[in-house]
């Protein structure tokens, strides 16, 4: 997924991180939102996340 880009927002006074895309009509997508207790978690497993992508199955 080349053509994502990242921005922060918030939700009921949290921050938020969002992934987005433009979808095939040109309108944005949210991909993933989450906050800082996901954010910290993803951080935590960084390696195995991308080892998941990655995989070739």
């Amino acid at each position: 997924m080349g053509n994502t880009y990242t921005e922060k927002a918030e939700f009921r006074g949290w921050p938020l991180f969002q992934i987005k895309y433009m979808d095939n009509n040109e309108e944005e997508r949210t991909l993933i939102s989450f906050g800082k207790k996901k954010a910290e978690a993803i951080c935590d497993h960084i390696d195995e996340i991308r080892a998941f992508a990655e995989a070739k199955d």
